[in-house]
């Protein structure tokens, strides 16, 4: 579960949310993985969204896939459970299949679940040797942990580490020592060494490389340049341009942010699907 730091700045985190406008939620780019994953992963039966945030992959899964029996999305944020998701989901009308669930990815149970998505989440574990375990354990036999994550290179030093731990964010009023709450970025071999060994098969390890959406900013430009003409959208234009180089120049004064934005620079967003194997002994460092 979160510790104080973390439950301290995901309460406030989740109460902003509440600020959100439930009709943007499915433009997440992650939701993108969803379009490919069909044609090589059946995604059937009971399905869970671990560390799921304000719940948008959840209910981006129950329009997707309309033949899943259940999403339970899991998170460790009571603010969110009881008003973040319940909201949301009662905005796009799935309160049928979707469900919010209080819990953590260290404790879901025994083979309950035909897939278990982790859409930013996993860097966040304690314990990622103990989470990764508790996936395999709920997964049914067969069963698929698919992820988005970001990762460190492994030859990330375990100096880079501490420079990033070390650095005191200030968000939401709050002051956190980064080590201080899990945020972990792993390392990319640590990763497949910690699946491998929970009895997990990698089927696939690549780049997560999003679509831009450049293309609808251009078409909302064409709509306000149409209703307002020429004039009236340029200046509309140069005003947004000149409050973003203001907000970045405010956000670069910010010490602790040039210094967070160092340590994850090498940071790389992958995509990962593994298949709980059905061999009966895991290889090399476990005994059998």
């Amino acid at each position: 579960m979160l510790n104080d730091w973390d439950k301290a700045l995901h309460d406030k985190i989740h109460a902003s949310m509440l600020n959100e406008d439930p009709k943007n939620l499915l433009n997440n780019n992650r939701l993108q993985i969803l379009d490919k994953l069909n044609d090589v992963f059946k995604i059937e039966g009971v399905v869970a969204d671990v560390g799921c945030g304000n719940g948008y992959f959840g209910i981006g899964l129950s329009k997707k896939f309309s033949n899943l029996s259940r999403i339970d999305c899991i998170e460790a944020s009571k603010a969110a459970v009881e008003e973040v998701i319940p909201r949301n989901i009662k905005f796009y009308d799935v309160g049928t299949i979707v469900k919010p669930m209080l819990g953590t990815f260290d404790d879901l149970g025994s083979e309950k679940y035909n897939t278990i998505f982790a859409m930013g989440a996993l860097h966040h574990s304690q314990d990622l040797n103990k989470t990764l375990g508790s996936i395999a354990k709920a997964l049914k036999p067969n069963g698929t942990l698919i992820a988005q994550e970001p990762a460190m290179p492994d030859n990330t030093t375990h100096t880079d580490y501490q420079f990033k731990y070390n650095i005191v964010e200030e968000r939401f009023g709050l002051k956190i020592q980064n080590g201080n709450r899990f945020d972990r970025f792993f390392r990319e071999c640590e990763y497949k060494y910690l699946l491998i060994i929970n009895g997990f098969d990698i089927c696939l390890w690549d780049d997560f490389k999003p679509k831009a959406i450049a293309p609808f900013k251009l078409k909302l430009v064409k709509n306000y340049l149409s209703v307002n003409g020429f004039r009236k959208t340029l200046s509309k234009i140069f005003y947004s341009l000149v409050k973003k180089k203001t907000e970045n120049h405010i956000s670069q004064s910010d010490l602790w942010k040039e210094d967070m934005n160092k340590a994850v620079a090498s940071v790389m967003p992958k995509i990962f699907i593994a298949k709980k194997s059905e061999c009966e002994k895991i290889f090399h460092d476990k005994k059998f």
